[in-house]
């Protein structure tokens, strides 16, 4: 881990193990980096097209629900901001509020700001809560959506990485330093369920995220189903990573450029 314009001296190291639940099977790392060394600088979102596209699917399900009436939202782990001003254009009456554990106020105009761990944050129960490829950073995923449901938060939107697909296609290994845990959808409903919210509309975006929409349930839902028992074998991910820089030639000078986590495994 090293923060930009920080001496390559201070890289802080840590080891990379996955371990298996022994109650559900969930993948997830055993060692887990502070909180505020993780995230005490501001994450950007790309500007590829599939990002675009994933964005253009959730705030329509967003508004599809708020149908043009005055709303409070609240977005976790909102990074630079760019999913509330994409929000904001579409429907300008939303009271809009941007909660991040990092400190960085993104500073956007008529968007508010909270610096706090969602993990324990007590939300209006009038608000709507919104998180982008957040759920998969958790660190305990199950306090949070407890907390929602205790504030009685009645309406969440989450959009997740497709990681199934991604390691079926062995695109990268959907598990490392900020990506703690092995989600997918049955295992988000399970988390959901069990603090009483159901699914009320889902769409998957190809290989790259699945989108859900979760309503707290007016009665107590019961007999939630675990998810299924499911082991990936992500090895094999690095396996053909690993072989297919082998193969590479190299007869001139070149440097490697380790962009995101994709980079970071080769």
């Amino acid at each position: 881990l090293a923060p930009k314009n920080s001496d390559p001296k201070n890289d802080i190291f840590i080891d990379y193990n996955i371990v298996s639940c022994l109650k559900c099977g969930c993948l997830q790392l055993s060692n887990l980096v502070d909180l505020n060394v993780l995230y005490r600088e501001q994450h950007y979102e790309s500007n590829w097209v599939g990002q675009k596209k994933q964005f253009e699917i959730f705030s329509n399900m967003i508004i599809q629900e708020i149908n043009d009436k005055p709303v409070k939202i609240i977005e976790v782990g909102a990074g630079s901001g760019k999913f509330a001003k994409i929000l904001k254009n579409k429907q300008s009456n939303i009271d809009y509020t941007i909660l991040d554990i990092c400190p960085d106020n993104p500073n956007i105009e008529d968007i508010s700001f909270i610096n706090a761990n969602c993990e324990n944050y007590d939300f209006p129960s009038d608000s709507m809560v919104v998180a982008s490829h957040m759920f998969e950073h958790l660190y305990t995923p199950h306090k949070f959506v407890k907390n929602l449901s205790k504030n009685n938060v009645r309406d969440v939107f989450i959009i997740i990485p497709n990681q199934r697909a991604q390691i079926k296609h062995k695109i990268h290994p959907v598990i490392y330093h900020e990506h703690t845990y092995l989600v997918e959808k049955d295992d988000i409903a399970y988390i959901f369920g069990e603090h009483n919210y159901y699914i009320h509309n889902f769409e998957e975006y190809d290989i790259h995220a699945l989108i859900l929409h979760f309503k707290l349930s007016n009665t107590t839902i019961i007999n939630v189903l675990k998810p299924k028992f499911n082991r990936y074998n992500i090895k094999e991910v690095f396996e053909e990573k690993r072989d297919k820089v082998k193969n590479l030639i190299l007869d001139k000078s070149f440097y490697i450029i380790p962009a995101s986590h994709s980079g970071m495994l080769i």
